[in-house]
C-alpha cells in the first residue's frame, strides 16, 4: 500500500473548516484507491500563540522533512494579534528550517464563467509563477538608524549571491522538466539595478543550455503583463525575483477567480514543500460554513500529482471543475453552499469515479 504523510496547520480563522475538508477528501480517497494518506493535525496559531508566548516550536520544525512528506498550513491572521506577528513568524520559522527557496503559484481556469478576462484563450491558461524568496530583498539586508526620530535613515539593499542563485534556478528548472513544462519566461524588473539584472540573466541563460527540451526566454516587467492579458497562453512558466513575483502572484489570483482558489507552495532545494492557502482567515465567517476550499483541496491535488498519484489527482482536479462547472461552490464565488458541502460534493465524486476506475480495471 503506497502511503504519504501529511502535516496539517489549520491555523486561524476559517482554516480549520478549510483544512476539515482536505481531511475528509483524503479518507474518501484512501477508501476508494486502497493507499494511505496519513494527516497528523497540529495546534499552531494565534490560540497557541496567545496561550503559550510560542508561534510554532523549533523541535517541531527541525523534525518535519525526516516525519512529513509535505506540510499545509490553513489560512493565517487574527485580530487579537493585530501585527501579525504570530503568522509572520511561523512562516519565517519554516523557511529558514526548511530552506525554503522557491514560491509557486499555479493559474489555471477551470470554466470560462469563473474568469474576468472575457478572450477565448482564456480556457486554455494553465499556467505557473515561481518566484525565488531567499536572495534580494528578501536576504532582509539593511539596517534603521535613528529610530523613532526625524533623522531616521532606513537602507533596505538587495542582496544576491550567485552560488545560492544558481542552485535555486537549476531546482527550478529541474522542477519545471519533471512537470513537463516546455516554456520559461524570466521577468526582470525595467528599474531593477542593472547588476542584478544581469546576474539574473547570465545564471538563466547558461542553465537554460542544459535543458534543450524547454524554450526559455527574458522579457522585461512591463512588456509581460502587456503580453500576459493579451494573449496569456503565450505563457506556460513565468519566473522572477522577489518584487516581480508580487506583481503576477497578485494578477494570477484575479485571473483564475479570486482567492478562494489559490495556494502557495514553498519548496526547498530537496523538493519538500510547504503548501499555504491564499486567502485569509476572514475571522468573522470563521464557524459560518462559509470559506471557499477549493483552494486548499487544489493543493491537495498538487501535492498528489507530484507524489506519483496521477490517476488520483486527475480525478480530484476533475471533481474540482465539475463543482465550478455547476456552480457548486460558495459565496465568494456566487454560489449558495457552504464549505462542508463542496467537501462532501468533492467526496462524492471521488466515490462514485473511484467505482468506475474499479470497474475498468
Amino acid at each position: 500500500m503506497k502511503f504519504l504523510k501529511i502535516a496539517m496547520i489549520p491555523a486561524d480563522g476559517v482554516g480549520p473548516e478549510i483544512l476539515a475538508q482536505v481531511e475528509k477528501i483524503v479518507k474518501s480517497i484512501n477508501r476508494r484507491f486502497q493507499i494511505d494518506i496519513q494527516t497528523t493535525e497540529f495546534p499552531y496559531g494565534a490560540d497557541y500563540a496567545l496561550r503559550t508566548g510560542v508561534s510554532m516550536p523549533a523541535e517541531f520544525v527541525k523534525d518535519l522533512e525526516s516525519r512529513f512528506n509535505a506540510v499545509m498550513i490553513g489560512t493565517l491572521g487574527d485580530p487579537r494579534i493585530p501585527d501579525g506577528a504570530h503568522a509572520r513568524e511561523m512562516i519565517r520559522q519554516l523557511r529558514e528550517g526548511l530552506r525554503l527557496s522557491l514560491c509557486l503559484q499555479t493559474c489555471k481556469i477551470y470554466d470560462r464563467w469563473i474568469t474576468p478576462l472575457r478572450s477565448e484563450e482564456a480556457e486554455t491558461i494553465d499556467l505557473l509563477f515561481c518566484r525565488e524568496m531567499n536572495e534580494g530583498l528578501y536576504s532582509e539586508s539593511g539596517m534603521l538608524l535613528n529610530k523613532g526620530s526625524e533623522q531616521a535613515i532606513a537602507m533596505q539593499t538587495s542582496v544576491y549571491l550567485k552560488s545560492d542563485l544558481l542552485a535555486s534556478l537549476t531546482t527550478a528548472l529541474e522542477y519545471f522538466h519533471k512537470l513537463g513544462r516546455k516554456r520559461v519566461c524570466l521577468v526582470l524588473q525595467k528599474r531593477y539595478p542593472l547588476l542584478v539584472n544581469d546576474l539574473w540573466k547570465e545564471v538563466f541563460t547558461d542553465l537554460a543550455k542544459g535543458y534543450p527540451g524547454i524554450e526559455c526566454t527574458v522579457k522585461l516587467l512591463d512588456s509581460a503583463i502587456v503580453q500576459f492579458y493579451r494573449n496569456p497562453g503565450e505563457f506556460d512558466v513565468i519566473l522572477t525575483p522577489d518584487i516581480c513575483g508580487d506583481v503576477f502572484s497578485a494578477l494570477g489570483v484575479y485571473v483564475q477567480g479570486g482567492n478562494g482558489l489559490a495556494y502557495l507552495q514553498e519548496m526547498n532545494r530537496e523538493s519538500f514543500s510547504v503548501f499555504r492557502i491564499h486567502q485569509g482567515s476572514i475571522t468573522k465567517y470563521a464557524g459560518h460554513n462559509a470559506a471557499n476550499p477549493l483552494g486548499a483541496i487544489l493543493a491537495l491535488q498538487q501535492l498528489l500529482l507530484q507524489s506519483g498519484f496521477q490517476q488520483i489527482a486527475d480525478t480530484l482536479e476533475q471533481a474540482v471543475t465539475s463543482s465550478i462547472h455547476k456552480h457548486w461552490v460558495t459565496m465568494d464565488l456566487q454560489g449558495i453552499i457552504g464549505t462542508a458541502e463542496v467537501g462532501d460534493f468533492i467526496c462524492s465524486f471521488i466515490e462514485e469515479r473511484g467505482t468506475l476506475f474499479e470497474s475498468r480495471s
